[in-house]
């Protein structure tokens, strides 16, 4: 099993400022996403930013470890009709229910590394306002 040194990868990422739930695929890989780790079903993944991020899904459970800063965790449950935001702060570890809508946003910056189940759906507006898709034709 090879070995990781998740400081020296931090202190490489440069982190993206100001990030938004439609910010560029391009500028988060070259600034907010670190190298990512495959792990069972998903990825590990280092995240640096300021700002908010897209509205995100999983699957499965996703694990949120806090490195540093701070921000808020939005989380709105399988029904999409209830958010319940939880602070996060250094070591702070959070597991966000799979099939939950969720977001982080930091005014001042956060480093988090994620153990992602994969695939990951993301949009850029809340969940409560988009309109979900028509079933395929012949979908039953």
């Amino acid at each position: 099993m090879p070995t990781t040194n998740l400081r020296a990868l931090f202190n490489a990422l440069p982190g993206l400022d100001n990030r938004t739930p439609t910010s560029s695929a391009l500028e988060l890989v070259a600034k907010a996403f670190g190298p990512t780790i495959p792990y069972r079903d998903g990825i590990i993944g280092l995240v640096k930013y300021s700002g908010v991020s897209a509205w995100e899904r999983h699957a499965d459970d996703e694990i949120v470890l806090v490195i540093d800063g701070a921000g808020f965790l939005h989380i709105l449950d399988s029904d999409s009709r209830h958010e319940t935001p939880r602070s996060l702060f250094p070591w702070t570890l959070t597991i966000v229910p799979g099939h939950c809508w969720h977001q982080i946003e930091s005014e001042h910056g956060i480093s988090l590394l994620t153990v992602s189940p994969q695939p990951t759906t993301h949009i850029s507006t809340h969940p409560c306002f988009v309109t979900p898709a028509a079933p395929a034709q012949g979908a039953i």
